[in-house]
């Protein structure tokens, strides 16, 4: 019994682990004209020296879909990260002067929670040829305005450095506008851009899927002519397309003749 009780003391005494502590700070006084999660990588960026960050919100307008002039959350890793931001307090941000103080996560009560999850269809396109001598969140913040004309850019993914990025985007005609932008330059690099689909399945017991590069939007930058499919699955991909649209095609005849017909059933009926 006592053995137990000292092991007891052990688990649950000095030897237990210690409790995560998280802080967050509110900021005030951010570009509100600046698209969402553009101002969420440019407190990113200023409060990256602090710590580590876990989560950076920019409250969004359920109803109308801007941004919020009241309050923005960083949350970070431990304590100490707290009193480095509570510094930057009236640091200058592209011209505006930001309020930071401690706050408790609560977000304003005319902001919807979930006002964050897409509805619209998101589109993922890859681009090749950024700087990788410079930092992560740099990159981020360059492709992020370079596709800003595309549509709304919700993700921006540096993959290592292998000078590719996955980039989120959602809009009319989003792909189609990033697909013309490939063979222009950022800074001094010249991007290819290529649609990124979901491939193949992987091996049993795993759910997710590895995403491919779409083989008919892969486009030299160079000779400015698509690539043809090099590897057995992009050949096999791009066959499937095809039939795909041939498939759609005769149901749209099918349709269509399905309508001419009834038409003319209607109109004999009613003479």
């Amino acid at each position: 019994m006592e053995e137990s009780a000292i092991k007891g003391l052990k688990v649950f005494g000095a030897d237990a682990p210690k409790p995560r502590v998280l802080t967050t700070v509110s900021v005030e006084g951010y570009d509100t004209s600046l698209p969402k999660y553009l101002a969420e990588l440019s407190l990113r960026k200023l409060f990256s020296s602090c710590g580590e960050i876990l989560f950076c919100r920019v409250s969004r307008h359920y109803g109308r879909g801007i941004l919020v002039k009241s309050v923005a959350f960083v949350r970070f890793e431990g304590g100490a990260p707290e009193e480095k931001a509570l510094k930057l307090n009236g640091t200058d941000l592209g011209g505006w002067t930001l309020i930071v103080k401690p706050a408790t996560w609560d977000l304003p009560s005319s902001v919807d929670p979930m006002s964050f999850a897409t509805t619209a269809e998101e589109q993922r396109v890859r681009t090749k040829g950024i700087d990788t001598s410079l930092p992560k969140i740099d990159n981020q913040i360059a492709l992020c305005k370079h596709f800003s004309s595309c549509g709304e850019v919700s993700q921006v993914i540096v993959i290592c450095d292998s000078g590719l990025a996955d980039i989120f985007i959602k809009g009319e005609r989003c792909v189609e506008k990033a697909l013309e932008l490939n063979g222009c330059k950022m800074g001094n690099r010249t991007l290819s851009i290529a649609l990124v689909v979901p491939g193949p399945p992987k091996r049993k017991g795993v759910t997710n899927s590895c995403g491919k590069m779409h083989p008919r939007f892969f486009i030299d930058p160079v000779t400015k002519k698509m690539k043809k499919p090099q590897t057995e699955w992009a050949r096999e991909m791009l066959k499937r397309m095809e039939m795909k649209i041939e498939r759609d095609k005769k149901e749209k005849k099918m349709e269509k003749l399905m309508k001419r017909t009834m038409k003319m059933k209607i109109k004999t009926v009613e003479s």
